[in-house]
């Protein structure tokens, strides 16, 4: 067979495994999962955001019947700024929300194929792709949970490994640019996936600074700048999310259902188990899958006896800190790990332990590219690989199904949309004041008195996020905006800011005056997303920057 037919040949076979993937997703309906809906209420929300120059999108304001969410302040929004994207193309909801989807998710197999390629060359990052894109708990992520922001998190995460070794190995510009634009890509896609994957990311650096680096201070330096710059480029998402977190009921994250200490895994349930759409549990009758996969361990177990004859000693290095790493995933996972979940409060927050196995699923699956390695020859490289691909595929084949589908073909109206529906989450993102759910129809005018007489002259909606009176009050009066409240809501009673009455519904609540006044009220940054925003945009003008000044130098070389 000639070359060019060979990467037909792959191509077409790329596109039939592609095609068993995403399959449900191409029937222009919302798939039937834990998140599903959720997920895409959240894709609408932020197309309805960008619709009115919101890029950030930090509160939305139609949704919960009109009285609003400040979820992307906190939640990491990166897959929905690509979804919310696709839509602007596309013009269907259902449509970009499942093609951001499968996009993310096979996605994630050619970033591992690259991370893998480094490792085990061209054959053996086949397996890998096939291991990670197969792995039934990465599967379960898109069938069952559809947990956009973990999906988008193991795109990342591969990526942002590939770049910086690459880095490591020979500094070029490209690398540290891509190292700094994925980690940063990671900071804003899903922060409890982050907080684990972190960890292994630092260690995973520093023993690239070891082996490789021999820890010159230059090298020590770059990495350093790559954290730094990727740190600051996504400063406007997770500092807020951090220094306002005060402001917003977050406990809710890890109490009652949400308590760790009920979602640990037992061990025979990495090996095996029923595929099915239920919940986690306490104790061992868990509705979902919590496998790594059969064959995946196989081949992880039989490349940890065979470690010795790993060829490269950096890959030994390497792939030691692999297994341990992934020894250690599992670890944290078992009911065995909880005095260290009870010493780390940080650790708490990501609910359940069984996510961890994200970051498994990513170290078992480069790991068993390594196993084509231990072959000798090209021609039984390749059989190894059609026969470990072959099974890894019809072992978990048969997971790549929907449990049905959400009754939604046509949204229509985006606020109005919204305005029927709530985040559907644990409402962790309500303001902190909250002590009892109201949702009373909302007025015309969204301005209610509470105390005292007097009423709205005129009223203009002049964006979602500003809205401007003219209010008679015949006496000193007490008003309520029918609005939860998130710090960077504003009022103005003739020019001059006016605070806030304290009260147990979490709303807008002022005091005006006996007198005619122009009322205004706003959502605008705080001090303290100002100066995360204006953090980020420094760490871009510095990047920026630089590439000009590389740009400006080669193009001065060229030219002498």
């Amino acid at each position: 067979m000639s070359q060019k037919l060979k990467y037909i040949f792959s191509y077409l076979v790329f596109f039939f495994l592609s095609l068993l993937i995403a399959w449900p997703f191409l029937m222009g309906l919302l798939l039937k999962t834990h998140d599903g809906i959720y997920q895409f209420i959240k894709t609408v929300s932020m197309y309805q955001s960008w619709s009115y120059g919101d890029f950030i999108g930090r509160w939305t304001p139609n949704i919960n019947h009109g009285y609003g969410y400040g979820m992307f302040n906190f939640y990491g929004p990166l897959f929905f700024y690509f979804s919310a994207a696709v839509n602007f193309i596309i013009h269907n909801l259902i449509w970009a929300h499942n093609l951001a989807i499968v996009a993310v998710y096979l996605g994630s197999g050619w970033a591992m194929y690259l991370l893998a390629k480094d490792y085990w060359g061209r054959t053996g990052a086949i397996l890998s792709t096939l291991a990670y894109l197969f792995a039934p708990f990465h599967l379960e992520d898109l069938y069952i949970r559809s947990s956009c922001g973990e999906l988008v998190a193991m795109l990342f995460m591969p990526l942002a490994l590939w770049a910086v070794q690459r880095l490591a190995k020979a500094f070029e510009w490209k690398y540290f640019y891509m190292s700094v634009f994925f980690l940063a890509a990671l900071f804003v896609s899903h922060n409890i996936t982050l907080m684990l994957f972190m960890p292994v990311y630092f260690v995973f650096v520093f023993c690239l600074w070891w082996k490789i680096n021999a820890f010159d201070l230059k090298k020590g330096m770059m990495y350093l700048s790559v954290g730094i710059l990727g740190a600051m480029l996504s400063a406007y998402f997770w500092v807020p999310a951090i220094l306002e977190k005060g402001s917003v009921q977050l406990d809710r994250n890890i109490s009652s259902y949400f308590y760790y200490h009920d979602h640990f895994v037992f061990l025979d349930q990495l090996f095996w188990g029923a595929w099915g759409n239920g919940s986690s549990v306490k104790g061992h009758e868990d509705g979902m899958t919590f496998m790594i996969g059969m064959v995946h361990l196989f081949l992880f177990f039989w490349l940890c006896f065979n470690f010795k004859k790993l060829k490269s000693q950096l890959n030994k290095m390497l792939v030691l800190w692999w297994i341990i790493a992934f020894l250690l995933t599992v670890f944290m996972t078992l009911a065995i790990s909880d005095v260290v979940w009870k010493n780390l409060p940080l650790l708490q927050f990501a609910q359940f332990p069984w996510r961890i196995l994200n970051i498994s699923v990513l170290i078992i699956s480069l790991t068993v590219g390594g196993v084509i390695t231990l072959i000798k020859t090209a021609q039984r490289q390749k059989m190894a690989l059609i026969i470990c691909g072959f099974l890894m595929v019809a072992a978990n084949v048969a997971y790549c199904r929907p449990f049905g589908y959400v009754d939604l073909k046509n949204i229509g109206d985006v606020g109005k949309f919204l305005y029927f529906s709530d985040p559907l989450d644990n409402m962790e993102y309500m303001p902190i004041q909250l002590k009892q759910f109201t949702f009373l129809p909302t007025d015309p005018n969204r301005l209610v008195n509470v105390n005292g007489q007097g009423k709205v002259i005129d009223y203009k909606r002049e964006t979602p996020l500003r809205h401007a009176y003219r209010y008679l009050a015949l006496t000193p009066s007490t008003l309520l905006f029918q609005n939860f409240y998130l710090p960077g809501w504003t009022i103005t009673i003739d020019g001059v800011e006016t605070p806030f009455v304290d009260n147990p519904i979490g709303e807008i609540m002022f005091n005006v005056p006996a007198g005619e006044h122009a009322l205004r009220i706003y959502f605008a940054d705080t001090v303290v997303r100002f100066w995360s925003n204006m953090l980020s945009l420094l760490a871009f003008g510095l990047l920026m920057g630089l590439g000009l000044i590389m740009w400006l130098k080669g193009r001065y070389r060229v030219s002498h």
